[in-house]
């Protein structure tokens, strides 16, 4: 099943193909794109190491204490 909150991403390119879409738009969504990336890229580089002050905003959060390094594609 194909997903609405993104039908953007997936099909403006072919809309713009087609001359459906304007330029402003193609190139506008074109930058939204590596903006995601960007982030993505961001989030898999950041690491979380066990230290008392992140210890202590998981623990606030109910989560467990970091024991060990942690980054997001681990």
């Amino acid at each position: 099943m194909l997903r609405e909150d993104n039908a953007d991403l997936r099909l403006m390119d072919l809309g713009y193909e087609l001359g459906l879409i304007g330029a402003d738009a193609v190139k506008d969504l074109r930058a939204r794109r590596e903006q995601i990336a960007a982030e993505i890229r961001r989030i898999k580089e950041t690491v979380l190491r066990p230290a008392p002050p992140v210890n202590a905003y998981l623990e606030d959060q109910g989560s467990k204490p970091l024991s060990r390094r942690f980054t997001w594609t681990s």
